[in-house]
Formats: structure tokens, sequence, C-alpha cells
């Protein structure tokens, strides 16, 4: 039975803590050991750049992927697709390239295809794709 007013939680080695301020800092205690496994990753990133060249890399052979297959892109890799854009379009090629990643992967619930849009062809995708090398 859980004493009145406190907190039980059981932590990622398996043991169960009783005490709300106890569990609070064992929380904040493995966050922080996960930054600290983050931080050398974030070190070594590269210029902004090379991360442009990498996401551009990557999106032109999605696109090529994808145009080889000769069918209609699904709604979620769209969705992944243009989400890519978006985040390179602010300079955030890390999660643009996570976005292409994605799009290798199809999600464990497909979401249907909107009734009132129609498929996005990847000549389309290309087409924004060459309009956001052009702003940048």
């Amino acid at each position: 039975m859980q004493p009145k007013g406190k907190l039980i939680v059981i932590n990622t080695t398996g043991q169960t803590i009783h005490d709300r301020h106890f569990a609070s800092f064992c929380m904040q205690a493995e966050t922080l050991k996960t930054m600290d496994q983050i931080d050398p990753i974030l070190d070594g990133t590269s210029s902004g750049a090379d991360q442009r060249e990498v996401f551009e890399g990557r999106f032109e052979g999605e696109l090529e992927r994808l145009g080889s297959t000769g069918r209609t892109i699904d709604f979620w890799q769209e969705e992944n697709l243009l989400s890519a854009l978006g985040a390179a379009a602010v300079e955030e090629f890390e999660l643009a390239c996570a976005f292409i990643d994605a799009n290798r992967r199809p999600p464990s619930h497909r979401p249907p295809r909107p009734v009132r849009r129609p498929p996005m062809s990847t000549a389309t995708l290309r087409w924004r794709f060459e309009r956001l090398r052009a702003v940048s």
C-alpha cells in the first residue's frame, strides 16, 4: 500500500523510491547523466555549411529513392519530407536529416490521407527543395 502523501517511483535500475524529493533528485541525476552522454556528440558537430551539404545530399537521395519506386508517396512520407524542408528553411539541418531518416521507417499507425488534398508528387517536392536552395 502506498503511504499517504508519498510518491512511489521506480527508477531505471528497478529500485522503488518512496520519497518525493529523493525521486526528483534521482530523475535529475539521470537527466544529467544523459546530458553528459550527449555533450560529446554535440561538441563534435560540424559547421552550418557542412550540415547543409549533408541535408541537401540526403534529401536528393530520398527524392531519387521515392521517384524510382514509381508509386504515389504515402501521406506520412510527404509530411516527413515537408517537415524536413521546413526545418531546413530555419537552418535546423540536423532536425531536417532526422525527418529524412524517419521517412525510411513506416510509422506504427499510418494516418489516413486527408480527402481534400491530392497526393504530392516527387516533382513538387523537388520544386520546393530547389526553391529552398535558391532562397538560401
